[in-house]
């Protein structure tokens, strides 16, 4: 039912003409507008659909009828009279304007924060002639500080998900647009001044690790280290292994990757990115997804254990997560674990581009699959095959497989040698999981056996004794 290319249309366009419009110098509603309206259009190339200029004009005339008043006029200003604007330029044009009303914020809470402190100061010059008194006064707003510089949410740009989305070529050009520092991705100072003491996990030099381009040959300063994540199966007492670890010559794998809508405490449907993992008994969710979905947890305890039979970590906790498909209304149940963190952000290697026939036709669960972001869920064995459809379609050679499931086609095997990183940046994730039902009775034993008894027993004669004391024995002031 995925190759329905009628119904998966309308879907699209369904979503490409109820995108909600903007509002007046709102950033986020704008770029909420674009990222909307971009998805869809993605999507349906993916379906090849010839983009004439006919359809162009449609797709303009939609788009431009979403802008609020003033917008629109600054957009009828900037056309050239000769000619039909393209979706592009005015795509161009909406993101100009974004960045044109976030600087324009900065310069006004700027200026606005400069008056306050005069006038502050000012007060506080009065108060000081009078009492004969120094006083120092500094205020520092987080709300404000912390404000993204895409989206304008509180968060630093590193956390922001329109940002996670960008490939690497977009997020340098944010970076030096923004002119923010490539070390800690935050303004008023250059990388050369950072400081800053973290530097890029991937080769340790002075850049963000969302800034790293898997394409150059970076020497490490220090040897890889063998990285160990382990993720919890189940019961109370039971253990489940996740390794990720070492390097490898086999080449570029892709991992089964989707997108799926996830229901928060408040009802609301949000847009996580998933793993599809057979190897893990269980699902897992990181304890920052499950922070921003405000899920309720349920206390159990979970030993967690490496490779190497070593224990590692633990998780004290466990949700219930109600998912469903971008495309379809089903939904599924599973219970999963809270961890701190997953695993590395996948694919764990740089694609600048790809070719494959055998799926531009095939609606795929993660549209961005060739996009290095985070792991948000896992989904293990217990959800694993219910959502598995059972047919895939195999490419050329150094392709990967199309495997078809009701979250959509997934993506899984090795790519192109064109796309793999030097040899001392290869790294692979492998999953494999087991049980160890005894380990926490274990524990409770032993600390049983451990333990002073809480009463002395008395035999029959030392209870009389005991007694007869009480009962006939008092002390005075004296002693």
């Amino acid at each position: 039912r995925y190759d329905d290319k009628k119904n998966l249309a309308n879907s699209l366009l369904s979503k490409f003409i109820n995108a909600k419009p903007t509002k007046p110098n709102n950033q986020k509603s704008i770029l909420d507008l674009l990222d909307t309206c971009n998805l869809a259009i993605r999507n349906l190339k993916s379906l090849k659909f010839q983009f004439n200029e006919f359809v162009n004009l449609i797709l303009v005339f939609i788009v431009q009828e979403k802008l609020d008043e003033s917008l629109r006029k600054q957009w009828e200003l900037s056309l050239d009279c000769e000619k039909f604007p393209t979706y592009d330029d005015l795509v161009s044009f909406i993101e100009k304007h974004a960045r044109s009303i976030r600087n324009a914020n900065s310069d006004h809470l700027t200026s606005r924060d400069c008056i306050s402190r005069n006038i502050q100061s000012r007060d506080m010059n009065k108060y000081s002639t009078k009492k004969n008194t120094v006083v120092h006064n500094t205020v520092v707003n987080n709300s404000t500080r912390n404000k993204c510089i895409l989206c304008s949410e509180n968060h630093p740009i590193y956390k922001c998900g329109i940002f996670n989305g960008y490939n690497l070529e977009q997020r340098w050009n944010v970076i030096k647009t923004m002119k923010l520092c490539n070390n800690c991705l935050r303004s008023n100072h250059d990388v050369s001044k950072c400081m800053l003491s973290v530097r890029c996990k991937n080769c340790s030099l002075k850049h963000h690790t969302l800034l790293h381009d898997y394409s150059k040959n970076y020497k490490p300063l220090a040897p890889p280290s063998q990285n160990v994540s382990t993720l919890e199966r189940g019961e109370s007492s039971s253990a489940t292994f996740l390794s990720y670890s070492g390097t490898s010559d086999s080449g570029n794998i892709l991992l089964c990757t989707a997108i799926v809508k996830v229901k928060d405490s408040m009802g609301n449907w949000q847009n996580c990115r998933v793993l599809l993992d057979s190897a893990s008994q269980m699902s897992l969710i990181s304890e920052e997804c499950c922070t921003n979905l405000g899920l309720s947890r349920n206390s159990s305890s979970h030993t967690i254990i490496g490779t190497g039979n070593q224990i590692v970590g633990n998780s004290d906790s466990f949700v219930k997560l109600e998912f469903t498909s971008l495309l379809h209304p089903e939904t599924y149940l599973v219970n999963a674990l809270v961890i701190k963190s997953l695993t590395t952000n996948l694919p764990n290697f740089h694609m600048s581009q790809y070719h494959w026939n055998h799926i531009q036709n095939l609606q795929l669960a993660d549209p961005e699959f060739h996009i290095s972001k985070p792991i948000n869920i896992i989904l293990g064995a217990d959800i694993f095959f219910e959502v598995m459809q059972g047919n895939q379609i195999k490419g050329a050679k150094n392709t990967p497989y199309a495997i078809d499931t009701k979250l959509g086609w997934v993506l899984c095997g090795k790519v192109s040698s064109r796309h793999e990183i030097p040899h001392s940046q290869n790294q692979f994730v492998s999953h494999h999981t087991t049980s160890n039902f005894n380990l926490k009775n274990d524990i409770q034993n032993f600390w049983e056996l451990e333990s002073l008894p809480q009463e002395n027993s008395l035999s029959n004669e030392e209870q009389i004794c005991e007694e007869l004391y009480k009962s006939t024995v008092s002390r005075d002031d004296s002693g």
